[in-house]
């Protein structure tokens, strides 16, 4: 996030490699308000999720009782700075619905977390998989415990060659 802030043209910015987790790791310490619950994280590769949107695909994204059978939640960057930085400009091709919202969209949104479905299956991705951890535990307070994340995230997808499409939301 700090490298595409700079492109923005901000210059006193600086980028502490390693993250919070080795910050904790080296014995820093800490605080948080409300700390997240703790809840094991399941991951799911590009290739597995391609089978499992493929298989989706060929059903419309619905079950027999027309639940969703896949949503996806593409949290990699603002509309706004998207458009800016041309970043993101490519997204999973699926025919299941995506929703795109940042991870901050999520905090004290009922109206986004409840859009969520309860039946199916929630994939959160994220630009590396870094960040996925926090989603998943922050929507678990709310009962959406049916979510995976994309090992590596969207890097991995595109790495893995996985079918893509222009991101839409992005004006040409």
């Amino acid at each position: 996030m700090a490298v595409a802030i700079k492109q923005t043209g901000h210059t006193n910015i600086t980028i502490y490699n390693g993250g919070l987790k080795d910050w904790i790791k080296a014995g820093h310490k800490v605080s948080s308000v409300a700390p997240l619950p703790k809840v094991k994280v399941h991951f799911v590769n590009a290739d597995e999720l391609q089978t499992i949107l493929q298989e989706a695909d060929q059903r419309n994204c619905k079950d027999r009782k027309n639940n969703p059978l896949v949503t996806l939640i593409d949290f990699r960057m603002s509309p706004t700075l998207q458009a800016k930085m041309r970043a993101d400009t490519y997204q999973i091709q699926t025919t299941c619905n995506t929703i795109k919202a940042q991870l901050d969209d999520f905090i004290d949104n009922r109206e986004l977390i409840q859009s969520l479905p309860d039946m199916g299956q929630i994939i959160s991705i994220s630009e590396t998989g870094n960040r996925d951890r926090f989603l998943v535990q922050y929507l678990s307070q709310f009962g959406k415990t049916n979510i995976r994340a994309l090992k590596y995230g969207m890097r991995s997808w595109l790495k893995t060659g996985c079918p893509i499409e222009r991101n839409s939301s992005l004006n040409n």
